[in-house]
């Protein structure tokens, strides 16, 4: 048998021989982990499951004894038919195997009577992903029901291709719309000379189809004749906006702070600030902060009855202000609070990193030596609250790194925490982080990059979670967060540190392409060029707004390289993961072309549809807002529709997204990011969202 294991996060293959003895080269401190895998792979089908404990040690001897045992097996069966109830031989069903917090998919394919089986190992959760077959379109049925050992699949329903659809397309001065795509899901054509087209093959059942050139779009329900008109973003729209919201509540109320009015939001905002769990007080404080003004926000934090959400949100306030001088009652106050808060629990990751953030506010206002005694004395709270190793974030090294590397401590003060921590600490490497950005923040980036350049060649932290994550990942974010600050000021220094980056491709090419626009054309052209070549096309994409301001055609000639690499992605039809970028790039593509965007995101759906690919579908919906809010909402509510007890989604926040979104103006629209991650935006305007 074969078993993975899982020593200070490097892992390990262990294959025992004939007499079942086996040996492996790794060094062993303490415990390690056992991850059940057999001798056919993965442990949701393996043959063999481990019976000793999770974590295993060595005994006197230096040994380790692995009991495993053959593995008891439960059965899925199920069947395959056409629309009409007739059995489908040759369908491919595929199912998705999850034991703990890892997984794998099994593929069947149907018989001459429709039916499939699937053996799996107890303990294992199966689910429907998605099913195909030639000549066919999946239509419903995968679905999981029934009990162990013996489990069975919802019929799963096809429908057969053999429809067709033909018209014709107009411009709306009568003109024949000579080329233009004609799109019915995934299927797409051209029109002819006369606007004329044809699409066959398709599924049976109502049709969605729409037609674009490059300034026009038309959408007929069913096909035939339609006319084109010209096609723009749309104007704000807060009435259907408050439809959109209307339809699906969010259960986080503040997430749709504009639909009430300011007395509302006001009384709203007190209410949960005084009875809220502690994530709904930090919406609304978050929320508040940015639109009342210091003196009723300061009064507003009265009514916090928890000393350390007191703390916490009087800290948060007080590094917001450029120059905190003024405040000097409420950094007394804060020091108070602090007094009382540091004996609590249930805030203590927050108590942490404010406390930090309270010293950079202190030096300020009193000077670097009141600043020093204040970060000393955080840093001995944390070596005494948090423990001295954990496989989670929570050992006290890392926390006192990271709380620093979210906080604008002045070079000194950084200084002072690197004295505090050593070399193979888990929270070395974001302390020399948190360095680097305040040399860089101060103007100094000559010494930031001989900081980055330690922080890319300091040995991998030991014995904390911080151990399995590569030094490379905190030194490209560093050495980013660097040259967002110094491409402007220095963009020869910053162009060195954008190329230290040495194994994280997206990260380099990002940091290039931000110095490339500080730069004359000339030189930024060969850069941007590069860095196009790197990055993932939605955030090559995200360049755009900025490099048309710079110069239109340049901008025009990037779009196109990056439809080039789009259209291979694409081509790509089951490279799942990547798939909600396409949507995400359509979300930038709109501002230069949005009927190429919308037919983009028909497809994505179609597609995303028959392969049942959630995440896809909500980045599609979401990019759609922006496009058309109403089309968004038809897949918003088929969306949700899918979504009752899918591991907690909530569809609510999507209609919230789509409903900001047709609320927004085209500046408001410019300042809206799209995540890393698919189903989600980054809104980086100050009141266009809560954080």
């Amino acid at each position: 048998a074969t078993v993975h294991g899982h020593a200070n996060y490097d892992s390990f293959p262990i294959k025992a021989g004939e007499d079942g003895k086996f040996e492996a080269d790794v060094t062993l401190e303490g415990k390690f982990q056992l991850r059940g895998r057999g001798a056919h792979g993965f442990r949701h089908v393996s043959d063999w499951e481990v019976v000793s404990p999770r974590e295993v040690a060595q005994d006197a001897q230096g040994e380790i004894k692995i009991v495993v045992r053959r593995a008891e097996k439960h059965e899925l069966t199920g069947q395959a038919q056409d629309e009409n109830g007739v059995p489908l031989a040759g369908a491919t069903l595929q199912f998705s195997l999850s034991y703990e917090n890892t997984g794998t998919s099994k593929s069947v394919t149907t018989d001459e009577n429709g039916r499939f089986s699937l053996e799996f190992n107890r303990d294992v959760k199966v689910s429907f992903s998605q099913a195909s077959k030639d000549g066919y379109n999946w239509k419903s049925g995968g679905d999981v029901e029934g009990a162990a050992p013996k489990f069975v699949a919802k019929t799963v329903v096809f429908v057969v291709r053999d429809s067709q659809i033909a018209g014709r397309v107009t411009l709306e001065d009568g003109r024949a719309a000579m080329g233009a795509r004609v799109l019915v899901g995934e299927e797409e054509t051209r029109a002819d000379t006369d606007g004329k087209y044809e699409l066959k093959g398709l599924a049976r059942g109502p049709k969605h189809v729409v037609a674009a050139t490059e300034n026009s779009l038309g959408i007929a329900p069913d096909g035939g004749d339609f006319v084109l008109k010209p096609f723009a973003l749309p104007a704000k729209n807060t009435e259907l906006a408050r439809q959109i919201l209307a339809e699906k509540p969010s259960k986080s109320e503040l997430s749709r702070w504009w639909f009430f009015s300011e007395t509302e939001l006001h009384a709203k905002a007190r209410e949960i600030i005084q009875n809220g769990g502690v994530w709904e007080q930090t919406q609304a404080a978050s929320l508040m902060k940015k639109r009342l003004a210091p003196a009723e926000y300061l009064s507003l934090l009265e009514a916090v009855k928890s000393p350390a959400a007191r703390f916490y949100f009087l800290v948060d306030f007080l590094e917001a202000q450029e120059d905190p001088t003024p405040f000097a009652a409420q950094i007394e106050t804060a020091k108070t609070l602090l007094g009382e808060a540091k004996n609590r629990t249930d805030w203590n990751w927050g108590i942490a990193g404010r406390w930090v953030a309270l010293a950079a506010i202190i030096e300020k206002v009193e000077g670097t030596e009141a600043a020093s005694q204040t970060l000393l004395e955080a840093s001995q709270w944390i070596f005494r609250t948090f423990p001295e190793t954990s496989q989670y974030d929570g050992d006290r090294t890392s926390v006192l790194g990271q709380s620093a590397k979210f906080v604008a401590l002045s070079p000194a003060l950084s200084e002072q925490l690197m004295g505090l921590l050593q070399m193979d600490d888990a929270g070395y490497t974001h302390a020399l982080s948190a360095m680097a950005e305040a040399h860089a923040r101060a103007g100094d980036f000559e010494r930031a990059a001989q900081i980055l350049e330690q922080l890319r060649t300091a040995p991998k932290a030991q014995g904390a979670r911080d151990g399995h994550v590569d030094n490379s990942w905190i030194h490209a974010q560093a050495a980013l967060a660097c040259v967002k600050l110094g491409a402007a000021k220095n963009p020869k220094v910053a162009l060195s540190i954008a190329r230290s980056i040495e194994t994280r491709d997206a990260q380099r090419a990002e940091a290039i392409a931000l110095v490339a626009l500080e730069l004359p054309l000339a030189d930024a052209r060969p850069l941007f060029r590069e860095a196009v070549g790197a990055m993932p096309e939605h955030k090559s994409a995200s360049f755009l707004r900025r490099l048309r301001a710079k110069d239109e055609t340049w901008a025009r000639e990037i779009l196109k390289e990056i439809r080039a690499k789009v259209a291979a992605r694409e081509a790509d039809a089951d490279h799942q993961y990547n798939r909600p970028k396409i949507a995400q790039f359509a979300f930038y593509e709109a501002d230069f072309d949005a009927p190429s965007a919308y037919l983009r995101l028909e497809r994505e759906w179609a597609k995303a549809t028959q392969k049942r690919w959630t995440d896809e579908r909500y980045a599609s919906a979401l990019a759609m807002a922006k496009l058309d809010p109403q089309r968004a909402l038809e897949w918003a509510k088929i969306l949700d529709a899918a979504s009752k007890g899918e591991r907690g989604r909530d569809t609510g926040s999507l209609f919230t997204e789509i409903a900001r979104l047709a609320n927004a103006d085209d500046a408001t629209r410019q300042s809206v990011n799209v995540s890393d991650w698919g189903g989600s935006f980054v809104w980086v305007g100050e009141e266009n969202g809560l954080f």
